[in-house]
């Protein structure tokens, strides 16, 4: 398979979308979302009122309470069908060794955003002193097309070229987090909002992370088979006070 070529699609068997990530640290896939779910995740990330701001017009809306929206838990539970792409590639990938991580949220760059900290060239925590390596997937959805005016998302190829792709509505994109990526300003006029979950491996687990543990009560019977094989265990939980102690006290 020519790497260059089919960089940016997502149109891959389950054998390419895996040799694309083993040859370059993130992969295209298709999230066969629906445009009422896309247009929900795009809302509740600019309406978030969980907003960490990163300085240059940008905020990420990281928390466990977000598996409360619908539009995020649609996003999960379809993404994480047994039918689905992303989770054959998990399978090709990494067997059963993986867990899905509690936290939901996303980055948003708003109009007018310029240069930060997050448009220098850095990878994610894997970098810290002491961090296993190889250790988490995160999973984006482009909830609109985006183009290079709207501040995409760079990444690294072989050390030496950047590469920032026109992304369309409904794609995932699958990288490891410890590829070297950076922002860019958005010089547009339209916000552009990633929404995204994570799947971390065991070596994770030395760090201190811990897989799913956080659900309401209402959303139990709905949990599907593949998430619930991933998670440790369920926590039923029936308000924000409790949840939010709970976090608290696992940190």
């Amino acid at each position: 398979m020519d790497i260059q070529q089919h960089m940016w699609t997502s149109c891959l068997t389950t054998d390419e979308a895996v040799a694309m990530y083993d040859k370059v640290g993130f992969v295209m896939l298709d999230s066969g979302l629906t445009d009422e779910v896309l247009d929900g995740l795009e809302r509740d990330m600019l309406n978030s009122s969980a907003k960490s701001y990163r300085g240059g017009n940008r905020y990420c809306n990281n928390d466990h309470l977000n598996i409360r929206l619908d539009s995020y838990w649609a996003l999960l539970t379809h993404s994480l069908s047994f039918d689905h792409p992303l989770y054959a590639f998990l399978k090709a990938k990494f067997g059963d060794g993986w867990f899905l991580d509690s936290t939901l949220g996303g980055d948003v760059v708003l109009p007018g955003a310029g240069h930060s900290r997050a448009t220098l060239a850095h990878s994610d925590w894997s970098t810290e002193a002491g961090s296993p390596h190889e250790s988490m997937l995160a999973i984006s959805c482009c909830v609109r097309n985006i183009t290079k005016e709207m501040g995409p998302m760079e990444l690294l190829v072989d050390d030496k070229t950047w590469v920032g792709p026109e992304l369309c509505r409904g794609q995932l994109l699958l990288r490891n987090v410890d590829v070297i990526h950076r922002g860019r300003p958005n010089v547009s006029t339209i916000p552009r909002c990633l929404p995204a979950f994570r799947v971390f491996l065991p070596t994770a687990l030395r760090k201190g992370y811990r897989p799913f543990q956080f659900l309401p009560a209402n959303k139990l019977e709905e949990f599907p088979s593949p998430m619930r094989e991933h998670s440790e265990f369920l926590l039923k939980v029936d308000d924000d006070a409790a949840m939010s102690a709970s976090d608290a006290s696992s940190q």
